[in-house]
């Protein structure tokens, strides 16, 4: 499934682009709305993700605004694994009261540490996490490898490559196993560095599925 991110919308984009997804995320860092317009937009069938990062905002409004999402009904809240014990703590007890699904996100702008990918896989599952994901900067093929190689490893993890060298790992991730991938609304609303438009996405697994269709026929 692709999940659609968004950033810098006004609340009408919004209510466009989800009109046309499987999933979204909801950027509450990023964006700026109201009340009423967040609680619409996750009281949708469709599957949604609260994020606010605590770089764009402090951790105090991101407790505020993603308990709101919780009891707005979203289906999951992404909370950094650096952020403290108490306020992972209080998010994660709110959202188990209401069944909302935890991901617990590891986020690196500069390197993909590979020795200790597995480390932070397992603390985030002691901490709670449903789902982990690592997000890291790729700056050579190998540390692409060495992301992908954790689906061979781990059920329930989401590995996005950052960076022109980390395309390869958002495009072989649902095919792989992760839940679901992040794909932009276009290029000019990019969350992450690399990320593809999710029109783009569409077309490369429209193309791998044709391709598969026609070799078993």
């Amino acid at each position: 499934m692709i999940c659609i991110s968004l950033i810098d919308l006004s609340f009408a984009e919004c209510l466009k682009i989800r009109k046309e997804a499987a999933m979204i995320e909801v950027r509450m860092d990023k964006l700026t709305l109201q009340d009423r317009e967040y609680k619409n937009l996750f009281e949708t069938k469709i599957k949604t993700i609260a994020t606010c990062r605590p770089y764009n905002r402090s951790e105090k409004e991101c407790l505020t605004l993603l308990e709101k999402a919780i009891r707005y009904g979203a289906d999951y809240i992404d909370i950094e694994i650096e952020s403290s014990i108490e306020y992972k703590n209080y998010i994660i007890q709110i959202a188990k009261q209401h069944n909302v699904k935890i991901i617990i996100s590891y986020h690196n702008y500069s390197d993909t540490p590979t020795n200790d990918l597995d480390n932070i896989i397992s603390e985030s599952i002691k901490e709670g996490a449903d789902i982990v994901k690592i997000a890291t900067k790729v700056n050579n093929p190998k540390q692409a490898a060495a992301l992908l190689g954790l689906y061979s490893k781990y059920d329930n993890i989401v590995v996005i490559g950052m960076g022109s060298k980390g395309v390869i790992t958002r495009v072989s991730s649902l095919l792989l196993g992760a839940p679901f991938t992040f794909a932009s609304v276009d290029n000019k609303h990019k969350s992450a560095p690399g990320q593809l438009p999710y029109k783009t996405m569409n077309i490369i697994y429209g193309l791998i599925k044709n391709k598969t269709v026609v070799e078993n026929e």
